[in-house]
């Protein structure tokens, strides 16, 4: 994200180890577009489900990304998928 500018580095003068980042005004920018993007698509997926089918459809997405987290943890773990 720094090489393309949406945000700087700054070396702690405190502790060399710590680098500060912060956002540019590009970065801002971007962010922006981003959610205002994420919060038109949700409202095109969610089109036409009531509160409860909206709650629903979270719980379940929350549990399928769980399962595939906990999965892919595995995997970068070195353990083989048997098929």
């Amino acid at each position: 994200m720094a090489a393309q500018g949406l945000v700087i580095r700054q070396i702690d003068s405190q502790n060399q180890r710590l680098k500060h980042l912060y956002v540019t005004d590009l970065g801002r920018i971007r962010a922006d577009l981003i959610e205002r993007e994420n919060r038109y698509s949700e409202r095109v997926a969610q089109a036409g489900l009531s509160t409860s089918e909206q709650a629903q459809l979270k719980q379940l997405l929350g549990r399928v990304a769980k399962n595939i987290g906990a999965d892919w943890e595995q995997v970068k773990a070195g353990m083989y998928r048997k098929y």
